[in-house]
């Protein structure tokens, strides 16, 4: 990973997502993106992980760094899935941290990992995860 120190931990609970980036993760030139950049197949989805007040402030500010950029793609004639991308940690857990350009509300954090985090970290909908996201500061905006 090209990230190291620092980084900001962000708390959240176990929830279903809506469905829409499984859409976008289902495209193997999207994914292939994820494979380059950050040494990740998210073929499994995404962990959602609700966020209280608190922690979307630290997603906001982790939002403030400069991630990998991951590039949409076009359907329709108009561009999709671009997101920005954060190396994480879920104890000793690959994974990242990804926030869509199109980001309505920062409610919701997504996590990508080579693995499906739900059963192999037996999650299940209320459990309260840590998520250790890496940052750059000499990359950020603030």
């Amino acid at each position: 990973m090209p990230f190291s120190l620092p980084y900001i931990f962000v708390r959240g609970e176990v929830t279903d997502g809506l469905g829409r980036t499984k859409d976008y993760l289902g495209r193997e030139s999207y994914r292939q993106r994820f494979r380059e950049k950050l040494k990740i197949d998210p073929k499994y989805g995404t962990l959602n992980l609700r966020l209280d007040d608190r922690n979307r402030k630290r997603l906001k500010n982790i939002n403030w760094h400069e991630g990998i950029w991951i590039e949409g793609f076009e359907k329709n004639g108009e561009e999709h899935g671009a997101a920005e991308a954060y190396p994480a940690k879920i104890g000793k857990t690959d994974c990242a941290v990804v926030v869509p350009e199109e980001r309505k509300s920062y409610r919701i954090m997504e996590v990508v990992s080579n693995i499906h985090l739900r059963s192999r970290l037996n999650l299940k909908n209320g459990d309260i995860l840590d998520v250790k996201v890496f940052i750059q500061q000499d990359k950020s905006w603030l």
